[in-house]
């Protein structure tokens, strides 16, 4: 019996290829999740780890339903598994895409005015 710590790297990269390959969710993936990590990026309060966060609610509401739908197998991924498949598709997205935002500039608050001499 497995243990909820074991990853299944073969169950979990199926996972990962078809969230890449599935139009459904990728058109999710690019269109929702990757336009959140961008405005945070442009922000500079994008962090990794809260990526992961975001990702995995990829796997539990578009990929695992469409798996479900479309192959009839139901891929439960323990919480090791889904930490991994975040982190597989947070990499892609940040050597793909966020790599190349460039955070805002963070600007300082406005110059007081010059006093005048007198």
């Amino acid at each position: 019996m497995a243990n909820s710590q074991d990853i299944d790297y073969a169950l979990a990269d199926e996972v990962v290829r078809f969230a890449k390959n599935s139009p459904r969710s990728y058109e999710a993936l690019m269109n929702i999740y990757l336009e959140r990590l961008k405005k945070k990026r442009v922000k500079g309060t994008y962090t990794k780890q809260q990526s992961y966060t975001l990702l995995k609610n990829l796997y539990s509401n578009y990929v695992r339903p469409e798996m479900k739908a479309k192959k009839g197998v139901d891929p439960k991924l323990y919480p090791a598994e889904r930490e991994y498949f975040a982190r597989q598709i947070g990499d892609y997205l940040w050597d793909e895409f966020l790599k190349k935002v460039k955070p805002a500039s963070q600007k300082t608050s406005p110059r007081a005015p010059k006093r005048r001499r007198r």
